[in-house]
């Protein structure tokens, strides 16, 4: 016998469980389900060599970047600002972390950013390289930096259990361990899930249910094109694997870093190990470092491959060369999985009773609640003014507002 609700929420990650904070704080009915049965606290092991990295833990320190010259996404940051402020307050817990972010390196629009970001609620310091290097020993700098002080960390696993908690506070339901095999659309104002039960290991147990809702909103990053492959047109998007490297700082006393974004110049030689721009992330005496443009294509449910010994060399080098407050000898290496769009933009839409939200790396991290709060509107109101047509669903919409 099927179990009906107003909103199915698939997904209890940043953004679905955003979309339940909003939509259980306006007094709707929610059923927020998340297929698994705890949040991954196991460390990875460590790896100085060729071998196999560990699956990153989904709890951990995201950054915090709020440097755009998009309108649009400093609109939605605008508006993020406040909503992680409120969460703060309602849930006790301190989730951003203001270390500062850093952005240096090849940077043509350094002025209009400067400019822009302020317009925004967003500060920004331009900084010489010499004046950043003394204000941050351990790192040196490419040419001009943009210190936005802001920026930092957010504490992911607790966000994310702090927006749990609120939504379940305001009357949501969430069930762990929920795996949802197959969403059916029945008619404009009506979509068919059918669940199964999980443990820890992803075994099913127990039997199968159905959730008939008014709303399904599907927020399973990496798993999208799974789930919604058959039912919707999907814009060019895949599950993506990245390699991470870890390395101890040999200068933890000195304090916390910014979080760095640190960009290549394409047309200079001395960039040719590099892998697309650089990220990096301090915490607890170590630093996490992403190039943000490598990772392949990947089946989400396959688990981790060897490690690239490219990825590898070229962090090494680069702690060498950039971050000599860190050992690059001594590392540990984790993957992550994401949906990566072909255009890098979001996926925010709905298309009949399906309510889509896709698309985030971890350095969107600060989008989340607004990102929650168009799904929840998404998904409440038939007026309610579409999300950008950048982030459509609808591949011709999609692609006309990109070349616009």
């Amino acid at each position: 016998m099927a179990t009906h609700v107003d909103t199915l929420i698939v997904g209890a990650g940043g953004i679905g469980s955003a979309a339940a904070w909003h939509l259980a704080r306006r007094d709707a009915e929610v059923l927020l389900v998340e297929q698994n049965a705890a949040p991954a606290t196991a460390a990875p092991a460590t790896t100085a060599g060729p071998g196999t990295p560990a699956a990153a833990p989904a709890r951990g320190r995201h950054p915090f970047a709020l440097v755009h010259n998009d309108p649009v996404r400093l609109a939605m940051l605008r508006e993020a600002l406040p909503h992680w402020h409120d969460l703060e307050v309602e849930t006790g817990r301190g989730l951003v972390h203001e270390t500062g972010g850093v952005l240096h390196g090849f940077v043509p629009d350094f002025d209009e950013l400067t400019e822009r970001l302020p317009l925004f609620g967003i500060d920004a310091h331009p900084l010489d390289p010499g004046a950043a290097e003394r204000r941050w020993p351990g790192i040196r700098f490419d040419g001009r930096v943009l210190f936005t002080p802001q920026a930092g960390q957010v504490d992911a696993g607790a966000t994310i259990e702090g927006l749990r908690e609120s939504a379940s506070a305001h009357g949501a339901t969430t069930q762990m361990g929920t795996r949802v095999t197959r969403l059916r659309v029945l008619g404009d104002d009506e979509v068919s899930a059918d669940l199964e039960r999980v443990d820890e290991h992803g075994e099913t147990i127990g039997e199968p249910e159905q959730v008939i809702a008014r709303r399904a909103v599907v927020a399973v990053g990496a798993w999208t094109n799974k789930l919604l492959e058959r039912i919707i047109a999907l814009p060019d998007m895949a599950a993506v694997r990245r390699q991470r490297s870890t390395h101890e700082r040999l200068d933890a006393a000195s304090g916390a870093w910014p979080v760095i974004a640190h960009h290549p110049d394409p047309a200079s030689r001395r960039y040719r190990s590099w892998q697309g721009a650089l990220e990096a992330v301090e915490h607890t005496g170590s630093v996490a470092l992403t190039w943000a443009a490598a990772g392949k294509a990947v089946d989400p449910d396959a688990g981790p491959s060897r490690a690239d010994p490219r990825q590898r060399a070229a962090a090494q080098r680069y702690v060498r060369d950039w971050l000599p407050g860190a050992d690059a000898g001594a590392f540990t290496e984790t993957q992550t999985t994401s949906l990566g769009t072909a255009d890098r933009q979001f996926v925010i839409d709905r298309i009949g009773p399906v309510v889509v939200g896709a698309g985030l790396s971890e350095r969107d991290f600060a989008f989340v609640p607004t990102i929650g709060r168009i799904l929840a509107d998404l998904t409440e109101y038939d007026d309610a003014p579409h999300a950008p047509a950048r982030f459509s669903l609808r591949p011709r919409r999609r692609l006309d507002a990109i070349a616009r």
